[in-house]
């Protein structure tokens, strides 16, 4: 089998975001921030480089109702497609999953966002100059 010419990397992260937060996506990337400085991952959604593609997935609460679930997708989606997308429109590069619900009552965001493999090396590959 054929290497694939353009090779990526797919990461995924989860951000804890309660689904009654009025402004979901502010928080929900407020937080992210938090969760990639964590992980020393920030320059992964800074201004230097451009996923290739984005997919997301709400775990809400038992009973929350649709039309929450459809405002805060719509939030998450309009806070990611803020991002520097450099090939094509962001909302054909977005796309939800379907929600679920937590098994442990966790709230938030899973997302999964992929990058060209090259752009991620060079970014995180980088060594601190002393």
């Amino acid at each position: 089998m054929d290497a694939p010419s353009n090779p990526t990397y797919e990461f995924r992260w989860d951000v804890e975001v309660a689904g009654t937060e009025r402004r979901f996506g502010q928080k929900f990337m407020k937080q992210w921030k938090r969760v990639l400085q964590a992980q020393k991952m920030t320059p992964l959604v800074s201004a230097r480089l451009s996923p290739c593609a984005a997919r997301f997935q709400l775990c809400v609460g038992d009973g929350t109702e649709a039309p929450l679930v459809t405002a805060c997708e719509a939030e998450v989606a309009d806070a990611l497609a803020h991002l520097r997308w450099t090939e094509g429109r962001p909302e054909e590069r977005i796309r939800p999953e379907q929600p679920d619900h937590h098994p442990a009552g966790w709230q938030g965001v899973r997302i999964w966002m992929t990058f060209a493999r090259q752009d991620v090396e060079s970014v995180l590959g980088k060594k601190p100059r002393i």
